[in-house]
């Protein structure tokens, strides 16, 4: 469903299909250690923005227009390059929102390339943000994500990926990782947009070094994940929004606290 939320992917977002797209020749390099904290994120990515008229809150790891689109299969991995989508395929993208207080993740959206597109499967990752709690996700994860058939309202359209109650919370000190599964077969071919499976992403300049991926279903630890070539001179951040907001926190009276204890008409304990 379309949610007028997702203020970065309207107006004048345009999506163009090129070198992008199945002639990609990105040189990438396995992840064997854990998956690292950007650089100067606290600098570099956005700041949370408040949804206008409402309590919530969206931030992402890309900075400007959404201009190209993109699958796992494009890249020159091991058994790829030719931007066929398989179920074992996984984008995911890191997000440091650095709350204070305890918040409940809403949701995620991103643009979706073909409107055939049902996506597998997609959710939210919760961790600790430092060493060595910051990871990758298992593959038990991967398999067991919150949100499954997630699919495609129209060409080049947003999806959004509805967690309001799956019961996802995070607070102070932890990281988020969002997580969307491709689905099996299927080529997103250039340079017509809407045809294949591929998502949206940001290819300009700084490349914000929260992305990676797999093709295996994050089997491997050691071998599975990889990074688009940070030297490319088109990085990639894919396009993924987060929207969530703070846990209320009910006020009572000591009155009110009071009442919600029942007396025991028949108490269980006698004097001897």
């Amino acid at each position: 469903m379309l949610r007028s939320i997702f203020l970065i992917f309207s107006g004048t977002c345009v999506l163009t299909a090129g070198p992008t797209m199945a002639d990609r020749t990105d040189v990438l390099r396995a992840q064997a250690q854990i998956a690292r904290r950007p650089i100067g994120a606290s600098l570099r990515l956005a700041s949370p923005r408040q949804i206008l008229g409402s309590g919530e809150l969206n931030v992402t790891c890309f900075e400007d227009a959404l201009t190209t689109v993109i699958n796992p299969g494009c890249f020159m991995v091991p058994g790829g390059g030719n931007c066929i989508s398989r179920a074992t395929h996984y984008f995911v993208q890191y997000i440091f929102p650095g709350v204070t207080s305890t918040h409940r993740v809403n949701g995620f959206g991103f643009i979706s390339n073909d409107g055939q597109t049902v996506f597998p499967s997609a959710g939210i990752i919760t961790m600790p943000d430092q060493s060595p709690g910051l990871r990758f996700p298992t593959a038990a994860e991967l398999a067991n994500l919150q949100i499954r058939n997630i699919a495609t309202p129209g060409d080049t359209s947003i999806v959004f990926v509805d967690l309001s109650n799956a019961g996802v919370s995070f607070g102070a000190g932890q990281a988020l990782v969002i997580c969307l599964q491709f689905p099996e077969g299927g080529q997103l071919m250039g340079p017509a947009l809407g045809v294949g499976p591929g998502i949206a992403a940001n290819d300009s300049i700084p490349d914000q070094d929260c992305d990676y991926f797999t093709v295996d279903g994050g089997q491997n630890p050691a071998t599975s994940w990889f990074i688009p070539d940070p030297n490319d001179p088109e990085p990639l951040d894919w396009g993924f929004e987060l929207l969530y907001e703070p846990l209320a926190i009910e006020q009572r009276t000591w009155t009110g606290v009071k009442s919600l204890f029942v007396p025991i008409p028949n108490p269980i304990f006698r004097e001897p």
